[in-house]
C-alpha cells in the first residue's frame, strides 16, 4: 500500500467520522433551534405574568424542541444512511454525573420550596414527577454539552412555570442576569456553524460517490 493510498483511506476515515458525528455529539439546526426556543421562552416569563398560558408555551415549547431536534438530526444529517458515533466511556460518565448533580440541585429547591408551601399535595406530586423524568431526559435526550445545557434550562423553567402562581418571582428574577438570551445566542451560531460544515462534509461525501 502506497502512500498515496494510505492518504486516501485516513481521508475516507475522517470523513465518516465527522458524519457520524453528527449522531449525538453535533445537532446543527437542532442546536440553533433550542437556541431560539431558550430565548423565546425567556421573553414569554419576562412579558407576561406566570399562569396557565405561559405555563402551557413553556411546556409546549421545551416538548417541542426535544422531538424537533431528533426530526432534524435524522432528516437533515442522517441523508448518507445511518452512522452511529460511538459514546466514549468516560462522556458517558461524566454525563452520568452531571445528571446526578442536577438531580440534586433540583432535589434540593424542591425541599426549600416545599417546605414552605407546609406540603401541598398537587406539588409533591409534581416533585415526584420531575425528579423521576428529568434524569430519564437528560440521559436520552440531552447528550451533548450543547444539549444539557439549553436542555435543563428549559426543564428547570417548565418546573417554574408548573409552581409559578404560587412563587414570588419570574425566570427573568431568578435568573438576575441576560445570562440565558445570551446563552440561546451562542447556540444559534453554533449550530448554524455546524449545519454550515456538514454542508461541506456533504460536498465531500457526493464527490466521492461519483468516483
Amino acid at each position: 500500500m502506497n502512500n498515496l493510498q494510505m492518504d486516501t483511506i485516513q481521508k475516507a476515515q475522517r470523513v465518516t467520522q465527522d458524519y457520524a458525528s453528527y449522531s449525538w455529539r453535533k445537532n446543527g439546526l437542532g442546536t440553533t433551534l433550542g437556541g431560539i426556543i431558550g430565548i423565546a421562552i425567556y421573553l414569554v416569563n419576562l412579558l407576561f405574568s406566570p399562569g396557565l398560558v405561559t405555563t402551557a408555551l413553556t411546556i409546549g415549547l421545551t416538548i417541542g424542541w426535544l422531538i424537533g431536534k431528533e426530526v432534524i438530526r435524522q432528516r437533515l444529517y442522517r441523508t448518507f444512511g445511518y452512522a452511529q458515533e460511538l459514546w466514549p466511556s468516560r462522556s458517558r460518565w461524566s454525563h452520568f454525573f452531571s445528571i446526578v448533580l442536577v438531580e440534586l440541585c433540583i432535589a434540593g429547591c424542591w425541599y426549600v420550596f416545599l417546605s414552605k408551601l407546609h406540603s401541598q399535595l398537587l406539588y409533591w406530586i409534581l416533585a415526584a414527577v420531575s425528579l423521576l423524568v428529568i434524569p430519564w431526559i437528560c440521559w436520552r435526550y440531552l447528550r451533548n454539552g450543547d444539549e444539557f445545557v439549553i436542555g435543563v434550562f428549559l426543564l428547570v423553567a417548565c418546573i417554574i412555570n408548573s409552581v409559578g402562581t404560587t412563587m414570588p418571582h419570574t425566570i427573568e428574577q431568578v435568573s438576575g442576569t441576560l445570562v440565558f438570551p445570551l446563552i440561546g445566542l451562542g447556540m444559534i451560531v453554533r449550530g448554524i456553524q455546524e449545519h454550515r460544515e456538514f454542508r461541506s462534509l456533504s460536498a465531500l461525501l457526493c464527490a466521492s460517490e461519483k468516483e
